[in-house]
């Protein structure tokens, strides 16, 4: 891969969110083209879902922060969490609100998620990441704000907080091939009952897909459930092992440079207009050409209508060829 021209934080971080959520967008709208139906029943029980917690007395930002509606849709769909909020704390009566919720939510909801059919489009993610994915318009006006503002700032520099696209929804990919699982009950060759262990199960019927993903996927668990042990017995020295190692799974997950669509700071704006340009033309008949008009005489973007005309069409060609080999 070609040396990038700049290699601060904020180019690092903003080419590491980019490309993560690339795949997210694409299958979004593959799945609503491929698939209308499905998707309108996951966003009628999405409404359910957010109907039920207001209801609950959770205010809407409490509904946001907590994270209930993604709490809820992992449940129902594989039965645990998978929020990187690794800080996030609850106040105990709120935990319990919500443990209580959530049991109603898997009691009422369970059967008619265990019915939805994604089509291949979506398989791999999350139902709360199809259906939560970015606000297009404002990745487009962050990130040609951020590629004005790189030059100023060399590898190492102290960059502010308020330039980085910290907003942008970063899916957790789904694995069928492993699962990890409660441990507890096993009983080792000395005969020790362990009740506090976890247990990673890979399927060898099929090839692994990523290997690497699965251990990062297991060592967060156990970090979660390790705090979560040391919380519970305050008898027991500190262990900071654990949020050291999500640290390293996290940061290794950034400076993870294999299967990524953009490589270099000048590709960053490419799909982003691209997929600006295929929500437009969904909306309404003129689309692209309202598309075109708005980035170069509203948004400031400095491409010609032909390149941004070229940047649609890859796009519509990409989401269209994903939702036909569903």
């Amino acid at each position: 891969m070609a040396k990038p021209e700049y290699d601060n934080e904020l180019y690092v971080d903003t080419l590491y969110r980019i490309n993560n959520a690339l795949p997210m967008e694409y299958a979004i709208r593959a799945t609503k083209q491929a698939a209308p139906d499905v998707y309108q029943a996951l966003i009628d029980i999405d409404n359910k879902l957010h109907e039920f917690w207001r209801q609950k007395n959770f205010s809407e930002d409490e509904i946001v922060s907590n994270e209930l509606k993604d709490f809820s849709w992992d449940y129902l769909q594989t039965g645990k969490f998978y929020s990187r909020s690794f800080s996030k704390a609850f106040h105990p009566d709120v935990f319990n609100d919500m443990q209580d919720g959530l049991k109603f939510i898997l009691n009422k909801f369970k059967q008619e998620v265990a019915d939805l059919r994604l089509p291949l489009a979506g398989c791999n993610f999350r139902y709360c990441d199809l259906l939560n994915g970015n606000d297009i318009l404002r990745m487009i006006v962050t990130v040609n704000k951020i590629l004005n503002i790189l030059k100023s700032y060399s590898k190492g520099s102290s960059i502010p907080l308020k330039y980085f696209a910290s907003f942008i929804r970063i899916p957790v990919r789904l694995h069928d091939d492993f699962i990890i699982c409660d441990g507890a009950g096993i009983v080792t060759k000395e005969g020790e009952k362990l009740d506090n262990s976890m247990q990673l199960v890979i399927r060898t019927d099929k090839p692994i897909s990523d290997f690497k993903a699965m251990l990062n996927e297991f060592s967060l668990e156990y970090c979660k459930k390790r705090m979560a042990y040391i919380d519970d017995h305050p008898e027991e020295k500190y262990d900071p092992l654990p949020r050291q190692l999500i640290t390293d799974v996290l940061n290794g997950e950034m400076l993870d440079k294999s299967n990524i669509e953009v490589k270099r700071y000048n590709g960053l704006m490419r799909p982003l207009i691209g997929l600006y340009c295929w929500d437009m033309i969904q909306k309404q008949e003129n689309g692209l050409n309202f598309s075109v008009e708005k980035l170069t005489n509203e948004l400031d973007i400095s491409l010609d209508d032909s390149t941004i005309r070229t940047y649609s069409t890859q796009t519509i060609e990409k989401i269209t060829n994903l939702a036909n080999r569903t």
